[in-house]
């Protein structure tokens, strides 16, 4: 893996804040060393070498009867935008729960982190373009509906951002599926804006995140010249379900952090997508509230604002913080947007049952498997641990069986 999914836990002056973990598990992070993928070297795939090909055979169809039978070669079209539903309009809110084409819409999906950028080179060098739709075909096969994906690239400028994200919206509309898409990473992966390096440091935990003079105004410097580009070129695109501020951020981990600079920072930034994009919905995606260092007041505040369509929250190990309360007084829907089981936890597709029960019970709108991987080989943007694919773990079938039964019944 190359890049760290930083996993932080940080008291300030006084104020218990929650960690600030891509795992909620309260150890504080994702595994035993720390990061959201559960090796040593921190990053997004989990081996030495990182090689991937695309064309290993990687079996995907699930039969009648729940087995997994029948052997797809990761180059092959399943053809699954033969049967995809195209939705006439954009996703929305309404009475606390997402509408898509006038219904009531509650899905099953998977985070593919890396997909504007496969087979374009770094930041993910062994990934190809034929994984693209690959990936998106064994999501569609599941019969999952949305995709998130981080969009941008400190490689790249707007207008390319523009174009790889495109791309990826096309392919997805395609197959009927709707995409969240991330416009940057709090932690130091190379998923941000190009001339964002800088705005990273080490916190108070020891760990490179965003810093506060990020939030307090040096956002203006690269990110929303870029956001502003991005959303004004794919406004109208109708496979996009939302626009996301960026991956897990938060203003909590330096000495000057504030989490009224952190509101500030989350409205004006809504606020300014909206009168780009009056149609598509725009979330933040926080971790939680708690580990965002707000208190009931400050989460309320923050996520009333009207441009704020929904909540996020994370389960990894089967543990996280719960703010459906707070999203059901705020009249607004709520994702587990990223989860995950290790190994070490046991019955991996026995336990994601039980937290698809779990979560949907409590009345969750969505719930999105990290670490999606459909390729026989590694290509980079993986996850040894939590993740979901065929070559750091030996259940793909049983964990494709369970998203597929709980499809069935949204």
């Amino acid at each position: 893996m190359r890049w760290l999914t930083i996993i932080a836990s940080i008291a300030l002056a006084g104020l218990a804040v929650a960690p600030a973990c891509d795992d909620g598990d309260g150890d504080g992070d994702a595994d035993s060393d720390g990061d959201a993928d559960g090796d040593a070297d921190g990053d997004a795939d989990g081996d030495a070498d990182g090689d991937a090909d695309g064309d290993a055979d990687a079996d995907s169809d699930i039969d009648a009867d729940g087995d997994a039978d029948a052997d797809i070669d990761a180059d092959a079209d399943i053809d699954a935008d033969a049967d995809a539903e195209h939705p006439s309009e954009f996703a929305s809110v309404s009475g606390g729960q997402f509408l898509l084409d006038g219904s009531p819409f509650r899905f099953v999906g998977a985070n593919v982190r890396g997909l504007c950028h496969y087979g374009l080179g770094e930041p993910l060098p062994y990934s190809t373009a034929g994984e693209v739709g690959l990936n998106l075909d064994q999501v569609a096969a599941m019969q999952g509906r949305v995709v998130r994906v981080f969009a941008a690239y400190e490689g790249i400028g707007a207008e390319e951002t523009a174009n790889r994200l495109e791309a990826v919206l096309d392919e997805a509309d395609a197959r009927g599926l709707l995409v969240i898409a991330a416009l940057t990473d709090f932690y130091a992966t190379p998923f941000h804006p190009a001339g964002d390096a800088s705005y990273y440091a080490t916190d108070l935990g020891g760990y490179t995140v965003l810093t506060h003079a990020w939030f307090d105004g040096g956002y203006r410097d690269n990110y929303l010249p870029l956001v502003e580009h991005v959303v004004t070129r794919l406004s109208d695109h109708p496979a996009l379900f939302a626009w996301e501020l960026g991956n897990e951020i938060k203003d909590i981990s330096f000495a000057d952090s504030s989490p009224e600079t952190f509101i500030a920072f989350c409205h004006e930034m809504a606020a300014a997508i909206r009168a780009l994009d009056p149609s598509h919905m725009i979330a933040v995606g926080e971790i939680s509230v708690p580990n965002s260092g707000l208190n009931a007041e400050q989460g309320a505040r923050l996520f009333g604002h009207p441009d704020l369509a929904f909540l996020t929250i994370r389960s990894y190990h089967g543990a996280g913080d719960d703010d459906t309360a707070l999203a059901a007084s705020l009249g607004k829907p709520i994702i587990v947007e990223e989860a995950g089981y290790s190994a070490g936890d046991g019955d991996r597709p026995a336990l994601l049952r039980g937290d698809l029960d779990l979560w949907f019970g409590r009345g969750v709108s969505g719930y999105l498997q990290w670490g999606f991987m459909a390729s026989g080989s590694d290509n980079g943007d993986g996850d040894r641990d939590l993740g979901m694919d065929r070559v750091f773990h030996s259940d793909w079938d049983g964990m494709f069986a369970a998203y597929l039964d709980r499809a069935a019944t949204l």
